[in-house]
């Protein structure tokens, strides 16, 4: 009896491990996807305010050449 006991333990902690296991790799994912995407959009910034500093040169040189 002893042995079935010991092994019946056994296999419940390693449930709980395994619980444990997928619960933390769950959570890795999730937190590698945010960094994921708050790279991402960090890096759209230099893009927007290059796209802006463009269009803001253009405006210049049209108004200059109007007058």
């Amino acid at each position: 009896m002893a042995i079935e006991t010991a092994i019946d333990a056994l296999t419940l902690q390693t449930t709980d491990l395994l619980d444990v296991c997928t619960a933390l790799k769950d959570t890795a994912a999730t937190q590698i996807s945010e960094a994921v995407a708050v790279s991402e959009n960090a890096a759209l910034i230099p893009l927007v305010v290059m796209a802006r500093n463009l269009i803001d040169t253009q405006t210049m040189l049209v108004t200059y050449i109007a007058k």
